[in-house]
């Protein structure tokens, strides 16, 4: 049995007074409202299906739209104006995902987002990537190339908050000559924090169409949650993140019996 080390963040960063920013290594890729928040403080225990796809041991295998961590070179600039934020990223990678040091098509992707703040309130962002890959073993291969950009929108008030995604990818197949592919997806998250005593009730709807090609694999999830902060002492924090996950395939020929129950308990300090 092989045991394997994987690095999920390594990188250099410097930042002045400004905002600018420069960082180098393996880090996420901007692209998304996720690229923005630290895991503490997603609102559910799974990331959405634009985000990560789907785990043929789930479900129907699926491919994320969105890139995750990767090697490379970030640059930015990142300031509050009074209540106004803005944040912008733009990202030379390799494009192969984490830990993989080579670039298999000689070619850096490139990745950018732009994200508006008002305060705490509301938050508008926008994506855009373009990453050409080379597949297959050779001596056969392949190259291909995606073009993917999303949009999203967050507003946040009086205990409610509300969440809007979508990103859509375009993949080109240069050597085969075959007809180019077109995935899409999105998801609406809502939510409301009991203050008082710590728990927030929330829910997520979301649909995702891996591939134009097919007329039967859209899938659509249903999740209801509820989670628990409490801070325990200065600087410590303890959460309990619960959720269950009704998945819906698109026709009766592919239903599944893979529902998915989920629980978090994370401890920062």
């Amino acid at each position: 049995r092989k045991l394997f080390v994987e690095l999920r963040d390594a990188y250099f960063n410097y930042q002045n007074s400004v905002g600018l920013f420069i960082s180098l290594g393996q880090l996420k890729v901007p692209f998304g409202m996720h690229y923005d928040r630290s895991t503490s403080s997603e609102h559910f225990v799974q990331f959405p299906l634009i985000a990560v796809g789907e785990d043929i041991a789930f479900g129907y295998q699926a491919s994320a739209i969105m890139p995750g961590r990767d090697i490379g070179l970030q640059v930015g600039f990142k300031r509050k104006f009074d209540k106004i934020g803005l944040n912008f990223a733009v990202m030379l990678y390799n494009g192969n995902g984490a830990n993989y040091f080579a670039n298999d098509s000689d070619s850096p992707a490139v990745a950018t987002r732009i994200n508006l703040t008002i305060g705490s309130l509301l938050s508008i962002g926008g994506s855009f990537l373009m990453n050409k890959r080379r597949v297959g073993e050779a001596p056969q291969l392949f190259d291909e190339s995606d073009l993917a950009f999303g949009a999203d929108i967050g507003l946040h008030i009086a205990g409610f908050f509300l969440e809007g995604e979508f990103a859509a990818r375009k993949t080109s197949y240069e050597t085969t000559q075959q007809e180019d592919t077109f995935s899409f997806g999105f998801r609406a998250d809502a939510g409301y924090l009991v203050k008082a005593i710590g728990l927030e009730f929330v829910v997520r709807f979301e649909m995702f169409d891996p591939s134009n090609l097919f007329d039967d694999d859209q899938l659509m999830y249903i999740t209801p949650g509820v989670n628990w902060y409490c801070r325990l002492f200065p600087d410590h924090n303890l959460s309990v993140r619960l959720s269950y996950t009704f998945k819906l395939e698109q026709t009766d020929t592919r239903k599944l019996n893979n529902d998915q129950l989920n629980i978090l308990l994370q401890y920062r300090f």
